[in-house]
């Protein structure tokens, strides 16, 4: 199962998406030529400018008005009343090549590692430039107005890499799986895991940037931890803690590698680390705004707060205890979708989600067409085809009525 869930740790790495929030520019109606709706979009995007929700996941965010998300090659807007998925290119003329990839100038092309943020109404990501630098990139909800915020964003990372010599266990590749970054009250905070002197541990670093100028103000934390090869999967923003998912993998006695997983929190004011849910593996999670729910194997979901008490919160029947459960949070609801991996399994359940609300009371449990999960939405659902880059949608009104209709968003 370690094996499993690393696999789709992977997955999701690949897989960087996000954000929507405001452009007064007039060349956004570039985007939407195709559409007749294409103008109200944009209003609607204007007009939702200010609502940055929040969004406890690294897959998706939103405004009120749209989606956005990167497939791996292209940044895509999905706006939520007409269902439309359209590509985010304010280029006229543009032909959006997508069977010449490497030749194409369009501007829905983003070569994004750890991907996107909406904050105070503009769109920040990091992107790869032609020389191979991974800038963080400041820009209109369009794309247009793009300008450089920080302009190698794995500077600090590589520079305390070089002072670590390699040996047979060390990892010495990874770059952009060992960085992260997130933005809080004004401020960029840029983490990363550096292999250790010793073959067990690992430097755990925070650094502080200025969101405005993009200078380095401070670095937060340097902490030695324990922990081989860090991946940095997935970073939250909770009751001003700055919180972590990790991925190691290190060598036993034989040569074979262990897999496992931990969470730290990081104190956003004092800097200082502590590591949660110590010496467990959890299969699910989802970071609200209570704590972390989790599950493992074999177990029901629990709540680990901030003060690091733990209480059973959703019973899983004895079926979803034996198999994988996909844990989202939207804000508003928490859905539980257990993976069927087996024909017997899948022809006798189907595929469906459960649908929680904030006190963990069940309000619905939603048949699906196909092997999906929920991934964001507040004022509508956000669906995605699972191991695949197919959205689909749903009304968050219907919940709880029995007979919630999944719609499927239409490309250009």
């Amino acid at each position: 199962m370690k094996r499993f869930f690393y696999t789709m740790i992977i997955i999701c790495l690949l897989m960087c998406f996000l954000c929507a929030c405001s452009s007064g520019d007039e060349n956004v109606d570039n985007i939407l030529d195709n559409f007749e709706s294409g103008k109200n979009i944009i209003d609607k995007l204007d007009q939702s400018a200010d609502s940055n929700y929040v969004v406890y996941t690294q897959s998706c965010a939103e405004s009120e008005a749209a989606f956005y998300y990167y497939d791996g090659r292209y940044t895509y807007l999905l706006d939520k009343e007409s269902g439309y998925s359209i590509m985010l290119c304010t280029k006229a003329n543009c032909q959006h090549d997508l069977e010449d990839y490497y030749e194409t100038e369009c501007d829905a092309k983003f070569y994004i590692t750890r991907g996107m943020q909406m904050y105070d109404g503009k769109l920040y990501a990091d992107c790869k430039d032609d020389n191979g630098f991974q800038r963080l990139y400041r820009m209109n909800v369009d794309g247009t107005g793009r300008e450089i915020v920080i302009d190698n964003i794995f500077e600090r990372y590589v520079q305390r890499k070089e002072n670590i010599e390699p040996t047979d266990y060390r990892d010495t590749n990874g770059i952009g799986a060992a960085v992260s970054w997130e933005i809080y009250n004004d401020k960029i905070y840029v983490t990363c895991i550096v292999d250790g002197k010793e073959k067990d541990t690992s430097f755990f670093y925070v650094d502080v940037y200025d969101l405005d100028n993009g200078k380095r103000i401070q670095e937060l934390t340097e902490e030695t931890v324990y922990g081989l090869n860090g991946t940095i999967v997935d970073t939250y923003i909770l009751q001003n803690k700055l919180v972590l998912l990790c991925y190691f993998s290190e060598p036993d006695d034989r040569g074979q590698y262990i897999d496992y997983i931990r969470f730290y929190e990081v104190d956003m004011n004092t800097g200082k680390i502590n590591e949660l849910l110590e010496d467990i593996s959890p299969v699910g999670y989802a970071v609200t705004d209570k704590g972390i729910l989790y599950s493992e194997e074999g177990n029901d979901v629990y709540l680990l707060d901030t003060n690091g008490d733990k209480q059973l919160c959703i019973e899983l029947d004895d079926v979803e205890k034996s198999v994988t459960n996909s844990i989202t949070y939207t804000g508003d609801y928490i859905f539980i979708t257990p993976y069927f991996e087996s024909k017997e399994l899948i022809d006798e359940y189907g595929y469906y989600t459960k649908v929680y609300d904030k006190d963990y009371k069940l309000l619905d449990t939603i048949p699906l067409p196909a092997d999906m999960l929920p991934k964001a939405g507040h004022n509508q659902i956000l669906l995605k085809s699972r191991g695949g880059f197919e959205w689909y949608y749903l009304d968050p009104s219907q919940i709880g009525t029995g007979n919630v209709e999944i719609k499927k968003y239409i490309s250009n």
